[in-house]
């Protein structure tokens, strides 16, 4: 499961405590006046106890926190369960948290989207429990269906395609970007990979379209290029980063943006200028080629939204065909063993007008080709096909640059669908593809 919001320090002292918003003194503030100051009184006060809940393992470290498996007694099933320190939680994370809680409560009602099961708060932590998807996150679903015997026909892709895009076309009805999209925030509700059942998860960093930021939230090489250069996310945007996943997950590997760099300021080129590496998906797939050209364009205003591309007759054109059987591969993607740390660790930066190597927050050691290279400051080695936490934060040198958000409409209140099976014919048809 993906973190949502993992601020880390940046590259200057002072540009950290600007972030932070605070200066180096001594806190004196006690927990009561925090919950006062905060807000976080609309938290309902609950022991873990009370409400029945036994944690069983950490899933993983969030900024500020963990990610429990717990099992509810009462209802007898399992539950992921964000635990959040209060004595380390900061104001902006906790607006976060509080945003995250009331987006699943609202859309969650959709079959592709993660829903909140109920929010509280001890005298030591803050609880969001949501339920635990058994079927594990996009990461790996190619060697993962191989070894289920499954059969990766195009159709199948299409399937876990669709679901995305369903669950995004709703959240963008509601004018919500999701602003992370990756595989370790889509997950399959169940192990059964012949029929994969897909949820988007992760709304700790969404944006709604009257939200204007100077940040920069998401994860480099999903981060479309009018993201890097403006700092707003479009519903194209999300569509973008879907594409990225699409590849990603068919070639099975991660990267194709983030591969041979060191710099935050080259993965942004990368992406600016790099053509992604659609000649490595197979030839037999060329619908889905040219569906990811589409959501991978540089230019946003040319992309699909999701609703359109739900419309799609899913069938490849002359030109998709000509283009497949014509791609040059001229990319600097490649299909070699995986190396740990081809993606650039999540942090929050700022980036100064020249190139700046990262300053990831520990020490390790990374493999350079066959030999050690130095120690260097590097995060802990991620697994195979790994990518870094959501919530990277950075901001960019404006200048000329600077794009300004959109006008879109102002957001009504957000409408919960009447049942959550009404989706499910519309789902079944929109999976009837074209041969």
């Amino acid at each position: 499961m993906g973190v949502a919001f993992c601020p880390l320090p940046s590259f200057f002292p002072e540009e950290e405590a600007q972030i932070s918003g605070k200066e180096e003194e001594a806190d004196t503030t006690t927990t009561c006046e925090r919950d006062r100051e905060s807000g976080s009184n609309d938290i309902p006060y609950k022991t873990l106890e009370w409400l029945g809940y036994t944690f069983t393992e950490e899933i993983s470290k969030v900024n500020h926190g963990v990610i429990q498996l717990a099992r509810h007694q009462a209802s007898g099933t399992l539950r992921c369960v964000k635990c959040y320190f209060k004595p380390e939680i900061q104001s902006d994370s906790f607006e976060f948290l509080k945003s995250e809680a009331e987006l699943m409560f609202i859309l969650g009602e959709h079959p592709q989207i993660g829903e909140a099961i109920e929010i509280f708060q001890d005298a030591h932590s803050y609880f969001l429990s949501m339920p635990y998807y058994s079927g594990g996150n996009l990461l790996g679903l190619k060697t993962k269906a191989e070894e289920a015997g499954v059969v990766l026909v195009e159709d199948w892709w299409k399937n876990i395609l669709c679901q995305c895009l369903n669950g995004l076309a709703y959240m963008h009805a509601q004018d919500v970007m999701h602003c992370d999209i990756k595989e370790p925030n889509i997950m399959l509700r169940t192990g059964d990979l012949q029929e994969p059942d897909v949820v988007i998860i992760d709304l700790g960093v969404a944006q709604p379209a009257t939200t204007k930021r100077t940040i920069i939230y998401g994860t480099p090489g999903y981060i479309p290029p009018e993201v890097w250069e403006g700092k707003y996310w479009y519903p194209q945007s999300d569509m973008f980063s879907l594409g990225v996943v699409v590849v990603q997950a068919v070639i099975g590997k991660t990267g194709i943006f983030t591969e041979n760099t060191r710099t935050y300021k080259e993965v942004f080129e990368a992406t600016r200028s790099r053509p992604p590496p659609f000649d490595l998906m197979p030839v037999e797939f060329p619908a889905l080629q040219g569906v990811a050209q589409q959501m991978l364009l540089k230019d946003f205003q040319g992309r699909p939204s999701a609703s359109s591309m739900l419309e799609h007759p899913w069938e490849a054109t002359p030109q998709e065909r000509t283009l497949a059987k014509l791609s040059d591969g001229r990319h600097r993607f490649s299909l070699k063993p995986f190396r740990r740390h081809s993606t650039l660790p999540a942090i929050m930066v700022s980036l100064p007008p020249d190139d700046v190597t990262m300053e990831p927050p520990v020490e390790a050691v990374i493999p350079t080709s066959e030999e050690q290279a130095p120690a260097v400051a590097l995060p802990p080695p991620m697994v195979a096909e790994d990518v870094p936490p959501s919530g990277f934060q950075a901001t960019l040198a404006t200048g000329e640059n600077e794009v300004s958000p959109p006008v879109l409409r102002t957001p009504a209140v957000l409408q919960r669908p009447q049942k959550r099976t009404n989706f499910r014919p519309q789902l079944k048809k929109q999976l009837s593809f074209a041969a």
